[in-house]
Order: structure tokens, then sequence, then C-alpha cells
């Protein structure tokens, strides 16, 4: 039994398919197939009935998961010590911030490794903020990049910053002037966050004091996909401002949203994580 086969299967019971596991993992998904494959026959038992909407655990792969989980905790802790000896110069931190704010968890990740060059950084990107909250707390990721409002009470966490989004509409349905109101918004056709996510219900909770709710054009996961549906014209789009300053804006435009929306950004660690973790938290306090 190995340490990357126990991740696989921790990474499958978590997103629930072998598609996403394979992607959080950086895997190709044949390779995530043929590790969980190798641990079956070696333990004897199938960890997951596989159909068409997914993956779950049978019952041998429920008893597997948590003995998982206290495994790569515990090789984080055998990490930690020796880190703790050796200081900072190498090591690694791994880093896990929600799609959403994949911008900023980039400048985070910058900023550290110019102060610690020699840790060796991981970064993993999401599409819900939930799914980040579960890799640091259990121990499969050091560091979480999460909206503030979904931070939970039972980690540390520390604000990461503060975006502000605009709205951006294809060349043909752009407004003129330089911004454009919530209410203009629920009046056009818009692209927007899955439903059931955190993006989602973020993105609903700005509209929820108005009398008619926005029109759906299409629901995503990924905000390039919604920035490319926007450019085919098939409706706006709610964006960070940063992450618009990276765009190609060929045939998108876009505009300052009325009242300012600011979400606030968090970062969270476990309780007692390691030194790269500790720093990476000193660096964001003020």
């Amino acid at each position: 039994m190995e340490l990357h086969q126990l991740r696989c299967v921790i990474a499958i019971a978590e997103s629930g398919t072998f598609t996403e596991a394979a992607n959080a993992l950086h895997l190709s998904q044949p390779a995530l197939s043929h590790a969980v494959a190798r641990l079956e026959k070696e333990l004897g038992s199938r960890l997951f009935h596989r159909n068409s909407a997914g993956a779950r655990l049978t019952a041998a792969g429920e008893a597997l998961l948590a003995p998982a989980r206290r495994a790569l905790a515990e090789v984080i802790s055998a990490r930690t010590a020796v880190q703790a000896v050796a200081g900072l110069l190498s090591g690694q931190l791994s880093v896990i911030g929600v799609r959403t704010a994949a911008v900023e968890t980039a400048d985070l990740v910058v900023r550290f490794h110019h102060r610690h060059p020699g840790v060796q950084i991981l970064v993993e990107q999401p599409a819900d903020d939930r799914a980040v909250v579960e890799a640091v707390r259990n121990a499969r990721c050091d560091i979480g990049v999460i909206h503030g409002t979904e931070a939970p009470p039972d980690l540390p966490h520390t604000p990461a910053g503060t975006q502000q989004l605009l709205a951006l509409f294809p060349d043909e349905l752009a407004p003129p002037g330089e911004s454009v109101t919530v209410r203009y918004l629920a009046e056009v056709p818009l692209v927007v966050p899955l439903s059931g996510t955190s993006a989602r219900a973020r993105h609903d909770a700005f509209f929820r004091n108005l009398a008619r709710q926005p029109t759906i054009a299409a629901e995503c996961t990924d905000h390039s996909t919604a920035i490319e549906l926007v450019r085919g014209g098939l409706g706006a789009t709610l964006i960070s401002g940063s992450r618009h300053a990276r765009i190609n804006t060929d045939g998108v435009v876009a505009r300052r949203v009325r009242p300012d929306i600011r979400p606030d950004l968090a970062a969270i660690r476990r309780p007692h994580g390691s030194p790269a973790a500790e720093a990476f938290f000193r660096m964001l306090t003020p």
C-alpha cells in the first residue's frame, strides 16, 4: 500500500468522480484508475461502486477512508517535524485555492516563493469553497484560499485580500457608460456559477433584494468557460477585476457595478500546521 494510492482514494471519495479526482491530483484518469485497481487487488476488495453518475465508496472503501486520512496526516506531521529542525530552506507547502480566486491565490503563492524560494509549492484549484475547506480539514492541503463568508469557525483563518467584481458583456450587448447597476444586470441574460455551489449562493445573494430575479442564460463551473460564453454572445457575467486584467479582452467589455461588490477572501489552515503554513500566515499578517 502506497501513499499516492491513499491520496487517490481520498480524492475520489471527496470529489465523487474519477475525472475530478484525476484533475485535482494532476494525474491522467488511466493513471488514477490503475493506482486504485492495484490497491483493490492488494486488499482483495472493491473500494468504489462505479456508474455513469460517478463513484461512491463501498463498505470496504468506507472502512479504508478514515485510516487513509490519518496516514496522510501522520506523513505531514513527520514532514513538519523534520522541517521544524531544518527550517524553511526546503520542504513543501500545498495550497488549495477556490477557482474564483485563482489569480489572488497565484499572487499569494508568488509572494511566498520570493520569501522562501527553497520551499516546493503545490497548488490546486477546485471549483467550490467547500472542497477547499475539506481538503484543509482532512490534512490533504496545508493552506486554503476561500471567500471570507465561507471560513469555518473550527479552522484558523486570516484575511487574504479583497476582490472587486466587474460585469463583463459581449461587445454587442455592452451598455453605454462606465458602470451598471445590479438592477440592470437582472434585466440581461447572465452566465452564472453552477447551481448548488457556494459560488452560486454568493452570486444569488447579490440580487436577493430585487423584485426581479436575473435571467439565467447558462451555468458553468469554470471562469474561463464563462468568459468564452460571454464572448460568444450568450450574455453577461460577473468577473473579478484581477482576472479581467489578465484575460484577452477581444469581443468583451467590462463595466463597474454599482453599488460596488467587493467580496473578501480568507486563508485557512489546520491548527498546529507546518512551519511553511505558519510562515504563509505570517506573510498575511499586517
